[in-house]
């Protein structure tokens, strides 16, 4: 029980900070649009999505290896969503604000920001799922 919470959260955490990137994406491509709705899809989705991904894997993989190997797979494939959508955000927060009418300054604090957020984000779950990448890829475990 107490494995299913921990790969429950960790799940959760990754979906949150992709949220929060996706919800900069969004909020760029459509500046005054209201966010309200949007938070409350986000949180739903953040706790609902995790919650499924612990059922199926604890249901179609019960044998103890395999179900290892299925979190592993689960946490990969998260982690190279938020890689993925914390670049777009990145790469499109630099295009909309290198348009006129945002000064060099305000441009450069905001994206500094933003970049220190994602990579450092990028670079802690890295580390912290180093295990993970280990155990699924290593080919001289038996």
């Amino acid at each position: 029980m107490q494995d299913c919470f921990f790969q429950y959260v960790q799940i959760q955490d990754l979906m949150i900070n992709m949220a929060f990137c996706q919800d900069l994406i969004q909020t760029l491509k459509n500046p005054f649009e209201q966010t309200r709705w949007r938070f409350i899809r986000y949180m739903m989705i953040c706790t609902v999505v995790p919650f499924l991904i612990v059922v199926i894997v604890e249901i179609f993989f019960p044998d103890k290896g395999n179900h290892n190997l299925a979190y592993d797979i689960v946490l990969g494939l998260m982690l190279s969503l938020l890689i993925f959508i914390g670049m777009e955000s990145i790469i499109l927060a630099y295009k909309r604000l290198a348009r006129p009418g945002v000064s060099r300054e305000m441009r450069q604090l905001f994206l500094k920001k933003h970049a220190i957020y994602v990579i450092v984000l990028i670079c802690l779950w890295i580390l912290c799922l180093m295990y993970n990448y280990n155990h699924l890829f290593n080919p001289f475990v038996n």
